[in-house]
């Protein structure tokens, strides 16, 4: 029963696809298909970190980094539409689908949660958090995405009479939901530790709320949501030092930088295409390679900073070209037989052999952080710069060399930077501190610097002399089943095949 409900509920709002109810825990809930129980309850919740699996593990890098100044086409590979920014409503990541998905699973949780008689009380709290978290996390993409778009808070329980098509809402009222359930979260995690990066946490809660009060820019409850990552009752997290930057990406469960990780096994989960998308290996066929502009921005740095040699295959590299300067790039990518300037972060190096032990995607567990302790930092820092009031200024410097004092203490910042200047730094910092993490589009989306930024790219690298261009898509379109779907929505089609400004 439970199954043909979530289809009928698809079918109203979102275009056909594959059941995502495809654990074995979530096939034993009652006939009715909600929870009854704490052990129903855990079914529902593990279905919601599967449907977050199938929704994230690509679309958090095609969303976040591939339309980006962080990465180019690899030789021949790519696609195209994503790179000159031709974005079409029947490309496959235009469908809201599978957020809708984790939406409709976290809206039956959040819903029947708190009607259960059983089960440990703390347990059901903890889950009812979770369930928050994911549908304001979910929400949240969404509109840094789309933009506006249906907003849904109740599960469809095939009643009579019960809503089945829903409009685009005013991106106020999406925004008031996701800021509400983040804070109700927030509240019912408590003071409680992370049991793991890979579960949902009140660190996690946390840092969306930062990230959601930095697109809002609300730079004040941006602060105060990042509190909770300097205040040693309530926050496990820590730098990771030049030593074990690398744990954070191939042994997360051992960096406490990490506060949410994307675990995916090809033995369990079937081939990633992120393993296509960034390299798994040496002499990878990757369909990204680093920027022109990172590039110089890490050979700068290449002295002291070792993210350069731990994010990229650099070992192979030096062997090609020797030296590894700003006119390398162009020796790299036209003479040398293959692209090497891929990114290696998740790969692990074997010291006898010299080769990375994940080559194919056969090979490859991908984990891939999504929320982590300096991004968050630096997000804090930012907002710090932006209020500029009494010592902001120098709290935004003070995390600045906190960040780079973990590779060198030669490189402080001095405190007397601008306020533009000190927010371009910390810009550059995140830049690199988390390139091909999938943030980078939509700090330039926030900043408001995608058409100054992407203009240079456009023109310098892709050759396009008009650069990005007026009438480029800056959101996705919506895709184009949706409209099928969903009549509700067919009164604004017009709307979405145009330019919107954020």
């Amino acid at each position: 029963m439970y199954k043909y409900i979530i289809l009928l509920l698809l079918g109203a709002f979102v275009s056909s696809c594959d059941n995502f109810l495809t654990k074995e825990t979530i096939s034993d809930l009652p006939a009715d298909g909600f929870p009854s129980n704490e052990k129903d309850a855990e079914g529902l919740v593990a279905g919601m970190y599967d449907a977050i699996q199938t929704t994230l593990e690509t679309n958090y890098f095609y969303w976040g980094d591939y339309r980006s100044d962080a990465v180019e086409r690899n030789r021949n590979n790519g696609d195209l539409n994503l790179f000159y920014n031709t974005l079409s409503p029947t490309h496959a990541t235009s469908n809201w689908n599978n957020i809708y998905k984790v939406i409709l699973s976290a809206n039956i949780s959040i819903k029947y949660l708190p009607t259960l008689n059983s089960g440990d009380a703390a347990s059901k709290s903890y889950m009812l958090a979770e369930a928050l978290t994911v549908r304001a996390w979910m929400y949240f993409y969404a509109v840094r995405v789309w933009g506006r778009v249906p907003l849904i808070t109740e599960p469809y329980e095939n009643k009579e009479g019960q809503q089945l098509y829903y409009p685009r809402a005013d991106l106020d009222l999406i925004y008031t939901q996701i800021e509400k359930d983040l804070k109700q979260a927030i509240s019912l995690f408590g003071v409680t530790a992370p049991s793991s990066c890979y579960r949902v946490s009140r660190g996690l809660a946390s840092a969306i709320l930062t990230d959601f009060y930095m697109w809002r820019k609300d730079y004040p409850n941006a602060i105060s949501a990042s509190d909770y990552f300097v205040n040693p009752a309530t926050n496990t997290y820590a730098y990771a030092d030049s030593k074990t930057w690398k744990q954070i990406f191939i042994s997360p469960e051992t960096s406490k930088e990490n506060i949410f990780v994307l675990y995916w096994d090809y033995a369990s989960d079937g081939e990633q295409d992120i393993v296509k998308q960034l390299g798994g290996g040496k002499q990878s066929n990757a369909q990204v390679k680093i920027s022109r502009a990172v590039w110089n921005k890490f050979v700068n740095r290449k002295n002291w900073d070792v993210r350069f040699a731990l994010s990229l295959d650099t070992l192979h590299l030096y062997n090609g070209v020797g030296t590894l300067e700003e006119s390398s790039y162009d020796i790299i990518n036209e003479e040398m037989g293959v692209a090497d300037d891929y990114c290696t972060k998740w790969l692990e190096l074997d010291p006898l052999t010299g080769e990375y032990s994940k080559i194919i995607a056969s090979d490859a567990n991908y984990q891939i952080p999504l929320y982590r302790y300096s991004g968050v930092m630096l997000l804090r820092a930012e907002a710090f710069a932006r209020r500029n009031e009494g010592n902001d200024l120098s709290e935004a410097v003070s995390i600045v060399n906190q960040i780079r004092q973990r590779f060198s203490t030669e490189h402080n910042l001095t405190g007397g930077e601008t306020q533009e200047e000190l927010i371009d730094i910390i810009d550059e910092e995140r830049l690199l501190e988390l390139w091909c993490e999938g943030t980078r589009w939509f700090d330039l989306a926030r900043r408001g610097d995608l058409k100054e930024v992407m203009d240079q790219v456009f023109i310098n690298e892709r050759g396009i002399p008009e650069g990005f261009g007026d009438e480029q898509y800056i959101l996705w379109p919506i895709h184009q089943s949706a409209f099928s779907a969903n009549p509700e929505l067919l009164v604004i089609r017009t709307q979405v095949m145009l330019k919107v400004k954020i």
